[in-house]
């Protein structure tokens, strides 16, 4: 597996809680940015499909939408800001999301 296929496959597995797979996309991005517009554009492309899956698993409200939210996600990547990735998701309002 090439180092930029490592930033996702924490999007591979179903299994994975959309929380947990954002908090490990961010991480291995930390340690390796994807500079490469079009990597950039299918890393969105595979969370924006994540956070569709998170809305079927009510992990997200039903009124979210996945391709701002995964926009926002990259976006806050390529900014440098990593660890505030996870949160321009997940925290799209208080009360709108999943009771934890």
């Amino acid at each position: 597996m090439s180092v930029d296929e490592g930033v996702f496959e924490p999007l591979r597995g179903k299994r994975r809680a959309v929380r947990q797979a954002l908090v490990e996309v961010a991480e291995r991005w930390t340690r390796h940015p994807l500079r490469d517009a079009a990597r950039q554009a299918a890393l969105e492309d595979a969370i924006r499909h994540l956070l569709r899956r998170g809305q079927i698993r009510h992990e997200l409200p039903a009124g979210a939408d996945p391709s701002a939210l995964a926009r926002a996600f990259v976006e806050a990547l390529v900014a440098g800001n990593a660890a505030t990735a996870v949160e321009a998701v997940l925290g799209i309002a208080p009360g709108d999301g999943p009771s934890r």
